[in-house]
C-alpha cells in the first residue's frame, strides 16, 4: 500500500474490482464490460484436468454462485448492482439480473415484486407529461444527483466577476474567434463561479479554451487544465496549458495536500462530459470549498462515462452553457454538413451522403468487409504516404486482425525493416522500424500516456524508440523504452474508438458491425479533415436503413434527475444563457422538473436531507 493513501473498505460484491476493471477496460480502449450483474466475483477454475469435481477451485465457485444468488434474493444488493453504470434502469434489466442468479421462476417473480416494492426504488416520469417513462431509480442515487447539484448551484453564485474587455484585448486567440466560439469565450469569462460550455466534434472548442486560459492568466489566476484521460490532458499541455493532470489525480493531490486552489484559481476541465457522478461531485465540492472558478467544457452526445453519470447534462439544464457549432474540422462541405446531421442524432441524412459520395461501403459479409477496407486503406496509403489515417473497429478482435493485416501491407511494399519480436500485455508480436504503434499504458516517468501513438524510429535489443504523433506545426518528441520493463504497447494502424475522441485525422476509415451505438458512431465519423469511410455488410445491416437505426441506437446514461418522481414533474425554466433547441433530442435529455421549495432546479429532495 502506498504511503499516504487511505484505505477504503470495498463495497459489498466485489464491486470496487468490477469497477478497477471497467475503469482499465475503458482507459486501454477496450470494449468488453465486466457484467455488473454478478455480485459476487467468479474464480477462474484452471484448466481441464484440474475442473474434477471434488477440486478446491470447484467448491470456492460453488460457494461464489450461492453467494451471488444470496445477494440476488436482497432488494439492496440488487439495486445497487443496477445502478453501479447507469442512474435508471427498467423492468427487463432487473429480470435479467434475477434471471442470471435465481433459477427458481416463483422465486425470481417474488424478488422481483419486493425489489419494485422498496421504499428506496422511485418510478421515473416523463417531465413534461407526467407519464410513466418505465424507468426506476434509487433514493440514494438521486441523493447522490442532488449533492452535486447543490455544489453546482453554490459554486454558480460564486463571487468572480466578470473579465471585461481588458481581458479579452490582452488575449491574441480571442481576436481570432468565431462568433460562436467568441460567445462561448464571453460565457467562460464572465461572473460566477461555474461555466459550462459544449462543443460539438470538430467545432474548434480547444481553440477556444486557449483564448480563456490565456485571458485568466492576464486576469492573475492561477489556470489548471485537466481531463478524464492522460491523453486528453497532454493534449492540453501541447495547447499551452502550464498545468495539466487527469481530474483523478487531481483529487488524490487534494485530498493529501499535495496541493491547494484558492479564489484565484482557475480549472479547466476538458471532456467533462465523460466524469462519472462521483468524480465530478468531488470535483465541484472541492472548487466550491476553495472559492475557486470551475470551466466545464465537453460533449454529451459523444463518450459516456463508464460508471453512473449523466449529470454534466443536468448542470447544463440548470445553469446554462455556451454551445459552439460552427464544425470546422472537416474540410469538404459534404462532410461537414454529415458531420452536422450526426450531431444532431440524424444518422440516416449522414449515412445517405456518405453512400452519394461513395464513402459507404457495401459487402455481403464481415470477412469481406474487413478485406475492403484493408484494399482501401492499402491503396489510399499509397497514393498519399504522409497522411494520418486510422482504422476505427469496435472489438479487440477485430482490431488484432485489421493490424495484422495493414502492417502485411506495408511489408510487402517494403516499408518496414527487419523484424523484431517482443512480449507485450496483447501477446508476442513483430515490430519493424517504421511500424506504427499505439501506447496502452501510462509511465509518466518515461514520457509514455496511454493512447498515444506514433512511428517506430529506433530498435536496438530491447530498446524501442518512438517518434510520437505531434500537432500541426509543433515538433514530435521521440520517447524510449525498454521492451523488458514496458509492455504495454501494441501495433497502432487499427483501435477501439476510446482511442479516437479528441483526435484530429487526415483520413479515417469504420468497420461497422452490430455492437456500435450512437457515441461511438458520432465520434468516429467526425474524426477526420479530408475523408471517412464505412465499411458495411449485408448479413449485418440488410440496408441503409437498418445500418442507420444500429448505429444511431443510443444508451440511456442520462442522470435520473432528466426524468421527474411522482412528487415532482413540472419543467424548469430555461436560463438566460441556455442553449436553444426546438424539441428534446430523445426522451433522456428533456429538461429538469420545476425549482422546488429547496430553491435548486429541477429538483426533488432527497429523504433526510434538509433544503
Amino acid at each position: 500500500m502506498r504511503a499516504g493513501r487511505s484505505w477504503r473498505k470495498p463495497r459489498p460484491g466485489g464491486a470496487s474490482w468490477r469497477d478497477h476493471q471497467n475503469r482499465y477496460f475503458a482507459a486501454h480502449g477496450l470494449e468488453i464490460r465486466v457484467d455488473q450483474t454478478a455480485s459476487v466475483a467468479g474464480e477462474h477454475v484452471g484448466p481441464v484436468r484440474m475442473r474434477a469435481p471434488e477440486a478446491a477451485a470447484n467448491a470456492r465457485a460453488e460457494e461464489i454462485r450461492r453467494a451471488n444468488a444470496l445477494a440476488a434474493r436482497d432488494p439492496a444488493q440488487v439495486l445497487e448492482a443496477l445502478t453501479r453504470n447507469a442512474a435508471t434502469f427498467t423492468a427487463r434489466e432487473l429480470d435479467r439480473y434475477l434471471a442470471k442468479h435465481l433459477p427458481d421462476e416463483a422465486e425470481r417473480r417474488a424478488v422481483r415484486d419486493r425489489v419494485l416494492g422498496s421504499r428506496e426504488v422511485l418510478a421515473l416520469h416523463d417531465p413534461e407529461t407526467g407519464v410513466s417513462v418505465e424507468r426506476y431509480t434509487t433514493r440514494s442515487v438521486r441523493g447522490q444527483e442532488q449533492a452535486v447539484m447543490a455544489d453546482g448551484a453554490a459554486l454558480a453564485a460564486g463571487r468572480h466577476r466578470a473579465l471585461g474587455e481588458w481581458a479579452s484585448s490582452a488575449t491574441p486567440n480571442a481576436k481570432a474567434l468565431r462568433p460562436d466560439q467568441r460567445a462561448a469565450f464571453d460565457h467562460a469569462a464572465g461572473a460566477g463561479g461555474l461555466k459550462l460550455v459544449i462543443g460539438r466534434a470538430g467545432t474548434g472548442k480547444s481553440f477556444t479554451l486557449d483564448a480563456v486560459r490565456d485571458a485568466h492568466t492576464a486576469a492573475g489566476y492561477r489556470v489548471i487544465g485537466l481531463a478524464p484521460t492522460n491523453t486528453v490532458a497532454q493534449d492540453l499541455a501541447q495547447a499551452g496549458f502550464a498545468r495539466v493532470g487527469t481530474v483523478h489525480a487531481e483529487l488524490f493531490a487534494l485530498k493529501n495536500g499535495r496541493t491547494a486552489w484558492d479564489r484565484r484559481t482557475l480549472v479547466v476541465v476538458d471532456e467533462a462530459a465523460m466524469l462519472d457522478t462521483r468524480v465530478l461531485g468531488t470535483l465541484l465540492a472541492e472548487a466550491r470549498l476553495a472559492g475557486a472558478k470551475l470551466v466545464l467544457a465537453g460533449d454529451d452526445r459523444q463518450l459516456a462515462a463508464i460508471e453512473r453519470g449523466g449529470v454534466f447534462s443536468e448542470l447544463v439544464r440548470a445553469h446554462g452553457a455556451a454551445e459552439i457549432t460552427q464544425v470546422t474540422r472537416q474540410r469538404i462541405d459534404w462532410q461537414r454538413e454529415a458531420a452536422q446531421d450526426l450531431a444532431e442524432s440524424r444518422f440516416e441524412p449522414a449515412l445517405r451522403a456518405f453512400a452519394r459520395h461513395e464513402a459507404l461501403v457495401w459487402t455481403r459479409t464481415q470477412d469481406e468487409a474487413m478485406a475492403a477496407l484493408v484494399a482501401r486503406w492499402t491503396q489510399d496509403s499509397a497514393i498519399s504516404p504522409g497522411a494520418s489515417r486510422f482504422v476505427f473497429a469496435y472489438t479487440n478482435a477485430e482490431v488484432d486482425a485489421l493490424n495484422t493485416a495493414l502492417r502485411q501491407a506495408r511489408r510487402k511494399r517494403g516499408e518496414l525493416g527487419p523484424d523484431h519480436v517482443f512480449a507485450t500485455k496483447h501477446g508476442t508480436c513483430a515490430f519493424a522500424l517504421g511500424d506504427r504503434v499505439q501506447i496502452t499504458e501510462t509511465r509518466k516517468a518515461a514520457g509514455l500516456y496511454n493512447g498515444h501513438a506514433g512511428v517506430i524510429a529506433g530498435i536496438e535489443a530491447d530498446r524501442i524508440s518512438l517518434r510520437l504523433d505531434a500537432s500541426e506545426g509543433r515538433a514530435a518528441r521521440v520517447v524510449t523504452w525498454s521492451a523488458a520493463e514496458f509492455d504495454g504497447f501494441r501495433l497502432g494502424y487499427a483501435g477501439t474508438i476510446y482511442k479516437g475522441q479528441g483526435r484530429t485525422l487526415d483520413h479515417t476509415y469504420l468497420l461497422h458491425s452490430r455492437f456500435w451505438r450512437s457515441a461511438s458512431a458520432y465520434v468516429a465519423l467526425t474524426r477526420q479533415r479530408l475523408g471517412a469511410t464505412v465499411f458495411a455488410a449485408t448479413e449485418t445491416a440488410a440496408d441503409l436503413r437498418q445500418l442507420a437505426r444500429q448505429i444511431g441506437r443510443a444508451e440511456v446514461k442520462a442522470a435520473s434527475l432528466a426524468y421527474a418522481t411522482a412528487t415532482n414533474s413540472r419543467p424548469s425554466s430555461a436560463g438566460p444563457c441556455r442553449r436553444a433547441r426546438s424539441a428534446p433530442r430523445r426522451r433522456a435529455r428533456r429538461r429538469a422538473p420545476a425549482e422546488t421549495p429547496c430553491g435548486r432546479v429541477g429538483w426533488d429532495p432527497a429523504p433526510n436531507r434538509p433544503c
